[in-house]
């Protein structure tokens, strides 16, 4: 049977606790191990297996081979913020990282959030690629995370707002609870590695929304932002012309990495 896509075995907060225990006995210069924390904490090998793997797609661990893991920056934003507003940013960064949450992000933003039972059958999809068996799991965590974290507003539609997409050359590297990062082919991964291999890539933010149409905020990094506007109600297929002139203007700006036909 094929295996199911990767998406976080455990809630972003309750990963966070765990970090937090991870950064308590070995605080963030130092690689720990899945033994040497389930010896610290003692738990089983398979129980912080799921915890490193959760926390290694929220961004809250580095992974090293031949080393194990340590908590990242996010993290540490996390742990220990500035003001509870760069927390709550902090955490809903890190929840928009794995890969199969940004797919759904970008679906669902704006709109009324499913049941658990219409996104398992959602995330059965070929393009969502949860096998059937876990798809009622990673529905409920996901809708877990947007509650927890205050991202449903008042009308019970998906409120995101500016959301990260990790990717590199080879797509996002994420050990899983039955991967030993000390067998992997590649030295590191980090979410903190990105003036080299991480790219940082933003959906949009609606900053106005009215009859006038609708403003929107693209962070393309940390401090540069792109804005385009749209009409009011736009319609799906005005979005499709968008995407496509943005696509051929990629094109001409960066022939080199055109799509073939």
């Amino acid at each position: 049977m094929a295996r199911s896509n990767k998406y976080p075995p455990k809630k972003v907060l309750e990963t966070v606790d765990f970090a937090s225990e991870i950064y308590r006995h070995a605080g963030s210069s130092v690689f720990v191990t899945r033994e040497d924390a389930a010896k610290a904490l003692k738990k089983s090998v398979g129980y912080v297996k799921l915890f490193f793997s959760a926390g290694a797609q929220y961004g809250l661990f580095e992974v090293k081979v031949r080393a194990g893991y340590r908590t990242t920056a996010l993290f540490k934003d996390i742990a220990k913020p500035l003001s509870d507003e760069s927390k709550r940013e902090a955490l809903r960064k890190s929840v928009c990282l794995p890969p199969l949450y940004q797919k759904l992000f970008g679906k669902f933003d704006g709109e009324r959030i499913p049941t658990v039972d219409l996104l398992a059958n959602l995330l059965c999809r070929d393009e969502y690629g949860i096998q059937d068996n876990a798809a009622t799991k990673a529905a409920t965590l996901f809708l877990e995370n947007v509650q927890e974290l205050g991202m449903i507003d008042e009308n019970g539609s998906l409120d995101v707002g500016a959301y990260f997409e990790v990717a590199s050359e080879t797509g996002p590297q994420i050990a899983e609870p039955n991967e030993d990062p000390e067998k992997k082919e590649n030295d590191s991964i980090s979410v903190e590695q990105q003036p080299t291999s991480v790219k940082l890539v933003a959906p949009t933010k609606v900053e106005q929304r009215g009859t006038e149409g609708k403003q929107l905020r693209i962070l393309l990094g940390w401090d540069r932002f792109a804005t385009i506007s749209l009409p009011p109600n736009p319609k799906r297929e005005e979005i499709d012309i968008i995407t496509e002139d943005l696509q051929r203007l990629r094109d001409r700006l960066f022939p080199e990495t055109k799509r073939p036909q």
